[in-house]
């Protein structure tokens, strides 16, 4: 519950905050433009004036393997209907290229309590591949979540599952017939909670006047866990390097700020550990917090937040000694 809590202020919140204020800037500077331009000083379309050649683009859309036939005779008239996939959530199964995006190498949303997958696709694996565990098995998470789902829907029939099947095991080719290559993205610092160092007090809860944007109050001359959970495409948590918290008493300079290394990983939670006695802080000053993962594949590391995060993610990942 704590993680969860702490997950959804820091990451749900501010992303709604941030894009309201975004659309209503972007709204009044389109209105400030069109209400000042005639159509002659508009300026013109660039994409009017691009050469494509003689590019020819082939669509394999015959072959027993091929996705757009997949997606025409099981996808579509299957899974596209009025409120499942139907761009309410994903998949979104409403056009070839949406179902594709959202299904070769796309992170799940949803794992069975064992979290044996990772993405809903993965090509030439059908073991690994969420989306036919969910079309065969009829006890995914809980009795009868089978897709279609078992209450309001029938199973797929087998020779649309082997449609499915032989698309996934030959590769999951795209609309040109292509493999597509495994993705190794850089990894992501998910989110952070503050505790005592028996994890029975969570400090990060606290936040100053009870808003989540607001530095929380950390505890003065004691030994704090910081968690931090972070996550990979291709490496296991547990095998991540660096694991670098460093705190700053300025927003955006950590030039000589407190380094302390995360030494201790929980594979319950899937969580790293770092332990810092709060004696070294001075009493009543704001301290700025970030932290540092590599995972041993990509040369660069992944800092959060770093320089371009917005001031607002920045003021979470703060706080202030009592």
């Amino acid at each position: 519950m704590i993680f969860l809590v702490a997950y959804l202020q820091e990451m749900y919140y501010p992303k709604v905050f941030i894009k309201m204020k975004r659309c209503l800037f972007i709204i009044g500077i389109l209105t400030l433009i069109l209400m000042n331009c005639t159509e002659d000083d508009l300026p013109l379309n660039p994409y009017d004036v691009v050469d494509y050649g003689d590019t020819t683009l082939v669509i394999d859309t015959l072959s027993p393997t091929s996705f757009v036939r997949l997606h025409k005779e099981v996808l579509s008239p299957s899974c596209n209907v009025l409120g499942c996939h139907d761009g309410s959530f994903e998949p979104d199964f409403r056009t070839v290229q949406s179902s594709y995006n959202t299904l070769v190498y796309h992170p799940i949303n949803k794992n069975n309590l064992d979290e044996d997958f990772t993405y809903r696709v993965v090509p030439g694996d059908t073991a690994l591949s969420v989306l036919h565990e969910r079309l065969t098995n009829c006890c995914f998470v809980n009795t009868n979540d089978r897709m279609p789902q078992d209450n309001i829907g029938d199973p797929l029939p087998q020779d649309e599952l082997n449609l499915i099947e032989n698309w996934i095991l030959s590769g999951a080719k795209d609309i040109t017939g292509a493999i597509p290559s495994e993705p190794d993205n850089l990894p992501n610092v998910e989110y952070y909670v503050v505790t005592n160092s028996t994890y029975d007090s969570t400090y990060s809860e606290n936040r100053i006047g009870g808003l989540f944007y607001q530095p929380f109050l950390m505890p003065n001359n004691e030994i704090v866990s910081f968690i931090i959970f972070v996550s990979d495409d291709k490496t296991d948590a547990a095998d991540l390097l660096v694991n670098k918290l460093e705190i700053s008493e300025y927003q955006n300079n950590f030039n000589g700020a407190i380094e302390v290394i995360a030494t201790t990983y929980v594979a319950q939670y899937k969580v790293w550990v770092a332990f810092f006695n709060t004696s070294v802080l001075q009493s009543g000053k704001q301290y700025y917090m970030r932290y540092t993962v590599n995972d041993g594949e990509n040369p660069s590391n992944t800092t959060y937040p770093n320089s371009q995060t917005s001031f607002i993610y920045k003021s979470i990942w703060s706080f202030t000694v009592e």
